[in-house]
């Protein structure tokens, strides 16, 4: 199959982000790249998160239930995508509309490989823009050097799906450093 039919799943962990999920869901609806589907699997919320998920009707596949933490979540998220490519956003980030119309072709021929963007910083509040969050390790032919130069957001890499499954996903055990750990074992 060519990349123009293959699926990138967008999939968002929500736990009490009333606040932010509304734009992360449409950041991902918006995408250039015209095969994607939406996952939202909110994690437990107290919140009104669960309102806003909603609202966006069929637009969306979602699950709701108790809180196990982002691990878990991204996890259920995962069981229930459909794509070839798997792309996740957390619940107050957002993606560039052509992130995946960027993305897909760099790594369509490259099966054990995942493609990696810089991530701008900005301020929620303020709308200031904080800098940028690059892939300083790049350059070395070593992934294991290139993880441990670069901070690697969620939301920058683009997965193929199978090398995920491959590794048994993010680790559930996990309160702090899930991103670090998920991309040493990749």
């Amino acid at each position: 199959m060519g990349i123009e039919g293959r699926l990138v799943s967008v999939i968002i962990p929500c736990f009490n982000a009333e606040a932010y999920i509304g734009e992360a869901i449409e950041s991902a609806l918006r995408q250039t790249y015209p095969h994607v589907e939406v996952v939202v699997v909110d994690d437990g919320s107290t919140d009104d998160s669960r309102r806003v998920i909603d609202s966006f009707g069929t637009c969306v596949r979602r699950e709701f239930g108790p809180n196990r933490g982002g691990g878990a979540a991204r996890n259920r998220g995962l069981s229930m995508a459909r794509g070839d490519f798997i792309q996740f956003l957390d619940a107050d980030d957002l993606l560039h509309p052509s992130k995946l119309e960027r993305m897909v072709p760099i790594i369509a021929n490259a099966p054990e490989s995942l493609g990696l963007c810089n991530a701008e910083v900005v301020d929620h509040r303020t709308g200031r823009f904080e800098g940028v969050w690059g892939c300083s390790g790049i350059g070395t032919k070593d992934p294991v050097i290139c993880v441990l130069r670069s901070v690697i957001q969620t939301a920058m890499p683009l997965h193929w799906r199978h090398n995920l499954m491959r590794v048994s996903g993010w680790r559930e055990d996990l309160s702090a450093g899930q991103d670090p750990d998920l991309h040493m074992r990749l």
